[in-house]
């Protein structure tokens, strides 16, 4: 049986291992020292899932938003709350605040589950919108066209997680009409041999490319563009991986 938040414990285990949380806050001590000014700054991390980043993000003297609309994610990032960290249950489309942010972050793939193009249009009008001028705004995606010419299917995994070992099950399916990949998770915890909780979980992502994510930014008054391969990169790249990391500037 799951425990009451074991979907949460389990993302810990697995997707918080994507990329080193403190590569990408150090990353992003390097972007926002360019292209904001020095001090703290109202940063909004959309898709924060268990708030991996809150605290990095907050510990660099900043004041942080999480929103997190997965109601077992919210439930985790919702104890890290402190008088520089807010949580809400929200998404892209329901962010609802006027020139109050002056960065918009998006990390690991929370825009892929926008499954429409009137939903990421409004996203980014949302972000737009809820930016100071001169605001940043920073989403990293699956590059889907790479990922389908290059498609294979998923390897079984596991990892050590608190002592336990945790085994992940995953199966695709593509709706290539809507334009829909759905992602499914099977996630087992063994403690001595023995299977101690087991959850499942459903991604549902929108499929689609670079160009119309550049051309929703610009449509939305966001310009500036620059593109890295990793949170390593310390200058802008052009791409050639399987994610898309791409920042760019409220100017209109």
């Amino acid at each position: 049986m799951p425990t009451s938040n074991a979907q949460s414990s389990f993302y810990n285990a697995f997707y918080s291992g994507d990329s080193d949380s403190i590569t990408v806050r150090d990353f992003f001590r390097w972007l926002l020292g360019r292209k904001r000014p020095a001090g703290k700054l109202n940063i909004a991390d959309i898709g924060c899932g268990t708030g991996r980043m809150l605290e990095l993000l907050a510990g660099d003297g900043h004041d942080v938003t999480g929103y997190e609309p997965d109601g077992q994610y919210y439930l985790a990032a919702k104890e890290l709350e402190n008088t520089n960290i807010r949580v809400l249950r929200k998404g892209f489309t329901e962010i609802d605040e006027t020139n109050y942010f002056d960065a918009v972050l998006s990390i690991n793939g929370p825009f892929e589950y926008l499954q429409t193009v009137d939903d990421r249009a409004l996203a980014l009008e949302n972000c737009s919108r809820a930016l100071k001028p001169g605001g940043l705004i920073f989403i990293e995606v699956i590059n889907f066209p790479l990922i389908l010419k290059n498609y294979k299917p998923e390897e079984d995994s596991e990892v050590e997680f608190h002592g336990d070992r945790v085994t992940r099950h995953v199966r695709h399916e593509f709706d290539f009409v809507k334009c829909i990949m759905n992602h499914y998770d099977h996630f087992e915890r063994f403690r001595g041999g023995t299977k101690i909780e087991e959850a499942d979980k459903l991604h549902s992502f929108g499929i689609f490319t670079f160009a119309e994510l550049e051309y929703l930014l610009e449509q939305n008054g966001f310009g500036e563009f620059e593109t890295y391969n990793s949170f390593d990169a310390r200058t802008p790249e052009a791409l050639d991986n399987f994610r898309i990391r791409i920042s760019a500037v409220k100017i209109s």
